[in-house]
């Protein structure tokens, strides 16, 4: 069973577990905040595996309604953790490296979490409710996500609708650093760890650290377009992104062999290449 399935990892999950028998829900069928719903549903259909990816992911909108923040991050995932817990299913949770605070520059599964914004403290107490609840669980701690295609409605989009309008200069924030996760590596990482019965915390994030700044030149760079990508303060965007970022929201494993990981710009440049060009 996957909740969220309509999001930027959701997309990927029938592509990827084909095999599968696939249980797809959407907050139209499946309401996570609704404790008895979310257990009727689990109970009904006993799936071997949640795969939970239903989240308030816009860290700005979170810090603005905090309290929906925590309702559908911390106790929507309580609540699968619960039903999952009852009915012996596996729990996959895709958690954030927003849980650290940017204090030096990258961060492991040994490191110990201290999140600065609401985003990233409603996250990681939905961690918390899943080791609580006692069910056997995978949480995979991402980068900053890619993915999606044309649907994609993150950074990268953003970067090519300013190339597609037409702009010839492009100011991009140069003072926060982190590393990216391509959804559909991602979810190949799932069944992997799905397949070899394991359990616990991960990490998984492209190896490399990049700005936002960085990105944005080597996308263009790829699509070969003369546009000028300007560096800047994250200052600048204070006035839309006012929700405090960490400095670094780098995140590396210590538990992953190191064959599960690419550089962020062989991630980037296969995304571009072959999804979105």
């Amino acid at each position: 069973m996957v909740t969220g399935s309509l999001g930027t990892v959701g997309s990927y999950i029938p592509s990827v577990f084909k095999n599968d028998d696939l249980i797809l829900t959407t907050k139209l069928d499946l309401d996570i905040t609704d404790k008895k719903n979310v257990l009727a549903k689990i109970s009904k259909e006993r799936p071997d595996v949640v795969i939970h990816l239903a989240a308030k992911t816009n860290v700005d909108e979170c810090e603005k309604n905090q309290r929906e923040a925590h309702r559908v991050n911390t106790i929507g995932t309580k609540n699968i953790a619960l039903a999952c817990q009852k009915n012996n299913t596996t729990l996959v949770y895709i958690s954030t490296g927003a849980v650290f605070g940017g204090k030096k520059p990258f961060f492991t599964e040994n490191d110990k979490p201290n999140p600065i914004n609401v985003y990233g403290k409603t996250k990681l107490l939905g961690e918390h409710a899943i080791k609580s609840a006692g069910c056997k669980y995978i949480i995979l701690r991402a980068g900053w996500i890619i993915g999606g295609g044309k649907k994609e409605k993150k950074f990268i989009s953003y970067i090519l609708k300013q190339i597609k309008d037409g702009q010839k200069e492009i100011k991009v924030i140069n003072d926060k650093f982190g590393t990216i996760t391509g959804a559909k590596e991602l979810v190949k990482l799932i069944k992997k760890l799905l397949d070899q019965k394991q359990s616990g915390t991960f990490h998984f994030a492209s190896l490399g650290t990049c700005s936002r700044f960085e990105i944005a030149k080597y996308v263009v760079k790829l699509l070969k377009k003369k546009v000028t990508v300007i560096p800047v303060s994250s200052s600048v965007f204070q006035k839309n992104f006012f929700a405090q970022r960490p400095k670094y929201e780098v995140i590396q494993s210590a538990k992953l062999p190191k064959n599960n990981f690419r550089s962020w710009q062989k991630s980037l440049k296969d995304y571009i290449l072959n999804e979105l060009k």
